[in-house]
């Protein structure tokens, strides 16, 4: 947001109120906003192979039959894939006709787990950048993950 001379106003009333004051106004600026979140489903004729795939980089599946979310938006077995603020729900595909394929970046393991990842049976390509080295996966379906 430019620094506008109205803007420039505001923030500085902001800065000059007391702090209970500040989380008066941070409280009523946040009703006027609406937070949502969003389900991810990634439909896939490979299930079995997709399911182990997200399970070897080290993702939490669920397969848990009483959650409704999971089975509320279509036919075919379902699981609840978890890697900390990361959820999405795989779904095998009922259908012939084929789906586009899925990708993902991944941030947030640990140098162990990094470790781990060069071991765990699927082929990667290494890539070494200014950041460090990160993983390409190619997914049984075609897709990509980096990690």
């Amino acid at each position: 947001m430019p620094m506008t001379e109205p803007v420039a106003k505001m923030v500085g009333r902001f800065e000059r109120m007391e702090r209970i004051d500040q989380l008066a106004f941070y409280r009523h600026i946040q009703s006027h906003f609406v937070e949502t979140n969003a389900l991810f489903e990634l439909i896939t004729p490979n299930f079995d192979a997709m399911n182990r795939f997200f399970e070897a980089l080290g993702m939490e599946i669920s397969a848990a039959s009483g959650d409704q979310l999971l089975h509320l938006f279509g036919d075919g077995r379902v699981v609840s894939v978890r890697r900390r603020d990361l959820v999405f729900h795989l779904r095998e595909s009922t259908t012939s006709k084929t789906v586009p394929t899925f990708n993902l970046w991944l941030t947030g393991y640990s140098e162990h787990e990094l470790e781990r990842l060069r071991h765990i049976g699927y082929d990667f390509k290494e890539l070494i950048g200014i950041y460090g080295s990160s993983f390409q996966f190619t997914t049984p379906d075609g897709g990509t993950v980096y990690i």
